[in-house]
């Protein structure tokens, strides 16, 4: 009986009806592969093939980090955002846990859509540029370490959001500024990153518009523009929120949001006086960039 198993035991592993264990691994975020969805951290794990291969077994996801040098993402995946002020001059740059990097370089009403720009970067270079803001002290600093953080028409000043509302400015008065000043340009630039950037840059589309609309005000002749929507205004709009200065509110997303912002006349991010074709109505464009959403615009809750 015993010479029997052997011999059943040797034409299994002849016939290929006894397979080794297989080796299986995960890429860790931030190696600098250059396959960049082995190395950008998951926002979890990532679903499997309906079918696999039992020569080639799937790669095991790696678990979803919870934080980056002390970074933790926000709902959309924001790790921090930066506000630049040059004067009155602003730019705003956020850092997404996806290696996205999103750069508005004009915040103001006059700002256009060449101002809305972004790119992508490896695991390894988002590492490095939170490394580099770790370096800073920001994640612990006590309020007024680096300055009051005030806008002045002749003075610099950057802003760091990040987390569950922590919040550190700095400004030109205090000896440490310099070091935050060098370090948030230079993570606006595209070209900083290297070898590290993956993708772009190329024109971001935003995937959230809000209008709130109130009655034209003749001191105030904002130029015209078409909705762009076969529905009228007041078909798609809701009641404004409770204390809003305006009377309807419009929420708009994905598809919509990207039709409103190619429409937009002369490509500016502004005011207009919106006509529908059955009424005149006036709104400002608030556009939802990545961990901001403008307090105020017409995709706060009712």
């Amino acid at each position: 009986m015993v010479g029997w198993g052997i011999w059943t035991l040797l034409l299994a592993v002849l016939l290929g009806g006894w397979v080794a264990p297989a080796d299986t691994h995960s890429a860790s975020p931030g190696s600098g592969s250059s396959a960049e969805a082995s190395t950008m951290p998951s926002p979890g794990p990532a679903p499997g093939p309906a079918h696999t291969s039992s020569s080639a077994p799937p790669l095991v996801a790696p678990a979803a980090p919870q934080s980056w040098h002390g970074f933790a993402p926000d709902a959309d995946g924001t790790l921090v955002r930066i506000a630049i002020d040059d004067g009155y001059g602003s730019a705003m740059l956020s850092l997404s846990s996806d290696g996205r990097v999103v750069r508005v370089g004009d915040t103001s009403v006059n700002a256009t859509r060449d101002a809305f720009v972004t790119w992508r970067v490896s695991g390894a270079g988002l590492d490095r540029a939170l490394g580099e803001l770790a370096r800073l002290g920001i994640l612990d600093a006590e309020p007024g370490a680096f300055g009051q953080g005030g806008v002045t028409p002749s003075g610099r000043s950057v802003a760091f959001f990040f987390g569950a509302g922590g919040v550190v400015s700095g400004s030109e008065e205090s000896p440490r500024f310099p070091s935050l000043w060098r370090t948030a340009t230079r993570l606006a630039d595209p070209t900083s990153y290297a070898d590290d950037l993956v993708s772009g840059p190329e024109p971001w589309v935003p995937d959230e518009i809000g209008l709130l609309f109130s009655r034209p005000d003749a001191a105030n002749p904002y130029p015209m523009a078409a909705w762009p929507f076969d529905e009228p205004i007041e078909q798609m709009a809701v009641p404004a929120p409770a204390g809003s200065p305006g009377e309807l509110a419009v929420c708009l997303r994905g598809e919509d949001a990207a039709k409103l912002f190619a429409a937009l006349p002369g490509g500016v991010v502004g005011v207009f006086r919106w006509s529908d074709g059955t009424a005149t109505w006036s709104a400002r464009v608030d556009v939802t960039t990545p961990g901001y959403r403008l307090y105020g615009s017409g995709c706060d809750p009712v």
